[in-house]
């Protein structure tokens, strides 16, 4: 009896490797966990940030073998912003997120997530556009979200050395957003609000009525992990986005998202709505440390560019309860109109495990 409880716990024990290898940021056992993040980025005309600092606390619970629950919150301060004679202060972000785990069986593992952002609002400085008129504005941006999200894996229970895992997710967002642009009274500000009137359609002239809409954001994934000796991991991450109105004309989309996304630390915030991903990842465990490197490639709706990824998560075990881990993340966006985008962000994390 006691070798075959023992051989349960090791499955279940590569099964939440597999897992926590997948997902990135979620942990199993009775544990709380905690995360501080910086963020720093280049403003432009499609991303009207400066950076940001967050941090967030979680705590998973393991209520029997097979099922496990866990919740945590976040808050994120977006730093002001400048555009010429235009400034701004920062603004405060919350979400909240949970979720459970169910495994039926030794190799089938079934999760459920679901996240709340409230309201939050936001003033950036934003260049607005239109017919080689620009003017320097405030934008004025009012978002909230609530999403849910469904996780299947299958993990193989070979008896040698080597396992195989392949995990199917779907997630929908809802992005309830209000965003709209206070021109300046001054030369550049009375001539974009003329053209602006003239032709309500050009460049970014809908920002100066007003843009109010509830935007819904699919996300349908899939992961291919391979793992050997427990020791070394390699795979490869998808997701492909479905989106049910045109997301270019949502407002400011990096606006929208930024500290309003659950996911894997280390896949950055983008600037434009994505179309598709792609992300090999490779870890490495030989004993009390670890390292985890990964590449994330994205394709922007509408060819308005692609977006650059790399990130790399080095922890150490320091005790049988305690690790410590560091991710560094450095962020490239390319633009169809020539826009570049550099950023990147540094995440301190500690795990207790009990």
């Amino acid at each position: 009896m006691q070798l075959v409880a023992a051989a349960r716990v090791d499955h279940l024990m590569r099964h939440l490797l597999l897992v926590s290898v997948c997902v990135g940021t979620l942990a199993f056992g009775h544990d709380v966990s905690a995360d501080v993040v910086g963020t720093l980025t280049s403003s432009s005309a499609n991303n009207p940030r400066a950076g940001s600092f967050g941090a967030s606390i979680g705590g998973a619970v393991d209520v029997t073998d097979a099922f496990s629950f866990w919740a945590g919150f976040s808050a994120t301060r977006e730093f002001g912003t400048n555009s010429g004679q235009v400034s701004t202060t920062g603004a405060n972000i919350f979400m909240i997120n949970a979720g459970a785990m169910y495994l039926p069986t030794d190799s089938i593992s079934l999760m459920l997530t679901a996240n709340l952002a409230p309201p939050t609002a936001q003033r950036s400085a934003l260049l607005v556009g239109a017919s080689n008129v620009a003017a320097d504005t405030v934008l004025i941006s009012n978002v909230n979200s609530f999403g849910f999200g469904l996780t299947g894996g299958y993990l193989t229970d070979n008896e040698g050395d080597v396992d195989h895992g392949v995990d199917v997710s779907a997630s929908l967002t809802r992005f309830g957003i209000s965003q709209r642009a206070e021109l300046p009274m001054t030369t550049r500000g009375d001539a974009l609000r003329t053209v602006c009137m003239r032709n309500p359609t050009l460049g970014n002239c809908e920002l100066l009525t007003g843009v109010n809409s509830n935007m819904l954001q699919a996300r349908l994934g899939a992961t291919y992990t391979l793992m050997i000796r427990r020791t070394f991991t390699a795979g490869l991450d998808g997701a492909v986005f479905i989106y049910d109105q045109d997301p270019t004309k949502a407002g400011v989309y990096t606006l929208v998202v930024a500290g309003r996304e659950v996911g894997d630390i280390g896949n950055g915030v983008p600037v434009s709505p994505l179309l598709f991903s792609l992300k090999p990842f490779a870890s490495w465990k030989p004993g009390k440390f670890a390292v985890k490197l990964s590449y994330q490639a994205g394709l922007y709706v509408s060819a308005l560019g692609v977006n650059h990824v790399i990130s790399l998560r080095p922890s150490y075990r320091i005790t049988d309860a305690f690790r410590m881990n560091l991710t560094v993340t450095a962020q490239f966006d390319s633009g169809s109109s020539g826009v570049t985008n550099p950023g990147g962000s540094a995440t301190l994390g500690a795990l207790y495990e009990f």
